[in-house]
């Protein structure tokens, strides 16, 4: 079985011990949608591999996801991808420039293997996500967010674009991130990016190692 880890920074990648009977490769794909999809859709054009599983940090939309809880996302979006008609937001599926239920698409929306696909994630909680070009750090654009998608959970800068690309390969695709801070005012001092990439470390570790056993 073949896996590839991707994640946007080499911060975000564990280390990991050779497994017999797998073999798991990595793609630092650099930070935000443009270059993960590219980046990672070169990579699946080139080698042919069984699982992509997309590692990173996020932050918490839903504050009953707290900093350095590992999740799964099982859905993402691109949020906020379309027209500004006047004080309206119209998305690319309002404008009829793509059709929400066409591949890779599901009702607006891109979907990777949910926590219970491997013993290892069921323990974890499951979210959707939005992926984003500007991270929310300001009292207005959150309030825009919460009242206009308010089922998103969690952040990101990549986690749609991997779906998108892994998708479309027809590749499985598993999103685990890690909670480094909560979506409000942008506060730095409130961030815990270590304790964010330590668990996230330990989960794909965790998770390699069970689906090791699996392939044996």
């Amino acid at each position: 079985m073949k896996i590839l880890l991707v994640a946007a920074t080499r911060a975000e990648l564990p280390l990991l011990q050779k497994q017999s009977g797998l073999e798991v490769k990595t793609l630092v794909t650099g930070v935000g949608m443009v270059a993960s999809a590219f980046s990672l859709g070169q990579r699946l054009a080139q080698e042919h591999f069984d699982l992509v599983i997309n590692c990173g940090i996020a932050g918490a939309i839903d504050r009953s996801f707290h900093p350095g809880e590992a999740l799964v996302v099982s859905s993402d979006r691109f949020y906020r991808f379309g027209a500004e008609d006047g004080e309206q937001f119209l998305s690319v599926f309002d404008l009829n420039l793509l059709a929400p239920d066409v591949p890779p698409f599901k009702n607006g929306l891109l979907h990777g293997l949910g926590k219970d696909h491997f013993a290892a994630t069921t323990h974890l909680r499951e979210a959707e996500g939005i992926t984003v070009q500007l991270v929310h750090g300001n009292a207005k654009s959150i309030k825009v967010l919460r009242e206009s998608t308010p089922s998103a959970q969690v952040e990101s800068m990549e986690g749609a674009a991997v779906f998108y690309a892994a998708t479309n390969a027809n590749i499985h695709c598993l999103q685990m991130r890690t909670i480094s801070n909560y979506v409000e005012t942008r506060n730095r001092a409130s961030w815990d990016i270590p304790l964010a990439l330590q668990v996230l470390h330990k989960q794909v570790a965790i998770l390699i190692d069970s689906i090791a056993g699996i392939a044996l």
